[in-house]
């Protein structure tokens, strides 16, 4: 089973866009992504996809952290 994590936004988030090509006040951008979920004791699996909107789209992340916390 596959769980999104909190604020679970789907393919509405903006990590960073363009207005047809041209970087404008149409062009939403956020540069960073932080989500959480609290889960109980045991062992998880962890999954980081990423998805685009267009096929002419080109994604890549250089220099990115992923941090899992645990309380145990």
């Amino acid at each position: 089973m596959f769980v999104s994590l909190e604020p679970a936004a789907g393919l509405v988030f903006a990590f960073d866009s363009t207005n047809n090509g041209r970087d404008g006040i149409a062009s939403w951008e956020s540069h960073s992504v932080d989500r959480t979920l609290r889960v109980a004791a045991g062992s998880y699996q962890v999954i980081v996809q990423e998805a685009v909107t267009s096929t002419t789209t080109i994604f890549r992340l250089d220099d990115w952290t992923l941090t899992v916390e645990s309380n145990a």
